[in-house]
């Protein structure tokens, strides 16, 4: 069809546009009101319309029907349009296509424009109608086109693959923190059997991407939900928790706790836990005792280190144990006013110094000028049992002994060790290199 035969085509759509006006039945009644819709039924003196807006059908008496302003719907209009197109006519497509737009009616819309461009397959219009973009590979709709270009679709939106894994990352972390919180809230104000489900969810938790996260509760004032941290940490084998972890073994005011972050070292590398607790006990060795409750403390200390040691089963350890099996735990008593005290914490033995104090050998202590009680050493019966337990020997509670024992066996205790711990790593290498392998 030539453009002039297509420009008659589309002053008849107009025509009719304006001979359907508002696209809708007008019912005037006499009682002075009128009812706007489309009217799908006059029989028996009765007229049924489908109301405007809210498609309610209704009936009217013809009796008390005034008159009747009857216009062809926008579906009429388009069916006789429809009718009158020329089938290689890909402008009277389109033209009618855009005339559906207008009036809602959508399917019919999109069926035009896909017709448009049978007939014309570069009919630009029709094509950006229909959401087409033209390429170097010739035509694409919009999606294929993000495709080719390597982005993918994320709710609507397109992106390239890593905004996209870091927007399902930043979806992932809020859902987790948000789970975490939840759990730590019901663990403290929940019901009991609240607190219970939840805290099984926090000591069950293995995610290491918010390792962070649960490092933090480790300072929560509910044991509960520091005991169920502690182990959430040593399900993940998270390192760098081994210094939290012995402090909280060692200082916490809950045996619940204590337990938890016993356990939980048992799940990490040896070797740096057993550093951590071999410099604890270089810490106490140093530190001032003041008093009965430093003294109390530091036997506290000694009895609880020399129990983990025996359970991480580390014959590093041998030398550490055999220095604790009767440590001095002299109380000195600084010339300072009466009645003061400086009582001895964790901090300090970890690195924390107080004024007054000087750095020696990697670790703080005070200088000032002391004197001393007779009351200096104490048996440390769980570092007897946990040399016994490392070295399948029993040689009393005698200090001597074990060292000498230690002189004759430990280098070659020592080589045991270091070969096992070689042999793990070749082990651990190997998995990882099979894993890595598989993966490709």
């Amino acid at each position: 069809m030539d453009r002039t035969r297509t420009q008659l085509f589309c002053g008849l759509i107009a025509v009719l546009v304006l001979a359907a006006g508002a696209r809708a039945d007008v019912i005037h009644l006499k009682s002075g009101g009128r009812v706007e819709g489309e009217i799908i039924e006059r029989e028996d003196g009765r007229v049924r319309i489908r109301t405007a807006g809210r498609g309610i059908v209704t009936t009217i008496d013809e009796s008390e029907i005034e008159w009747i302003d009857q216009r062809p719907t926008a579906r009429q209009v388009y069916e006789r349009m429809a009718g009158t197109l020329d089938p290689d006519d890909a402008d009277g497509h389109f033209a009618l296509g855009t005339w559906c737009r207008r009036h809602s009616l959508r399917s019919e819309m999109q069926e035009l424009f896909r017709q448009a461009i049978e007939i014309d397959p570069d009919h630009e219009q029709a094509r950006a109608e229909l959401g087409y973009v033209r390429t170097e590979e010739g035509w694409m709709t919009r999606d294929e086109a993000m495709e080719a270009r390597g982005l993918v679709q994320v709710d609507g939106e397109w992106m390239t693959e890593e905004e996209a894994a870091e927007r399902a990352q930043a979806g992932k972390d809020r859902e987790v923190l948000r789970r975490i919180n939840h759990a730590v809230n019901r663990i403290r104000f929940g019901s009991q059997q609240e607190s219970r489900r939840w805290s099984l969810w926090l000591s069950a938790f293995n995610d290491p991407e918010y390792a962070g996260t649960i490092m933090r509760l480790l300072g929560n004032r509910s044991e509960t939900v520091r005991a169920a941290a502690s182990s959430s940490l040593g399900l993940m084998r998270h390192q760098p928790a081994a210094t939290r972890l012995v402090k909280l073994m060692l200082d916490d005011s809950s045996s619940t706790v204590r337990r938890a972050a016993t356990d939980a070292l048992r799940h990490l590398d040896t070797e740096r836990v057993c550093d951590v607790m071999h410099d604890v006990i270089a810490g106490i060795k140093l530190a001032p005792i003041h008093d009965r409750s430093d003294q109390d403390f530091a036997k506290t200390l000694y009895h609880r280190l020399a129990v983990a040691l025996g359970e991480l089963g580390n014959i590093r350890s041998v030398p550490f144990l055999i220095e604790i099996l009767y440590p001095n735990i002299e109380i000195q008593v600084p010339e300072t006013p009466a009645g003061t005290s400086m009582a001895m914490g964790m901090n300090q033995l970890m690195g924390t110094p107080r004024m007054g104090d000087v750095k020696t050998r990697g670790a703080w202590f005070d200088t000032r000028p002391v004197q001393f009680d007779s009351d200096r050493y104490f048996f440390n019966q769980p570092a007897e049992d946990a040399l016994r337990r490392l070295t399948g020997e029993n040689l009393g509670v005698l200090p001597r002994e074990w060292r000498a024992w230690w002189d004759e066996h430990g280098r070659a205790r020592l080589r045991e060790h270091e070969a096992r711990m070689r042999a793990r790593d070749d082990d651990a290498q190997r998995l990882l290199e099979e894993a890595e392998r598989g993966a490709n």
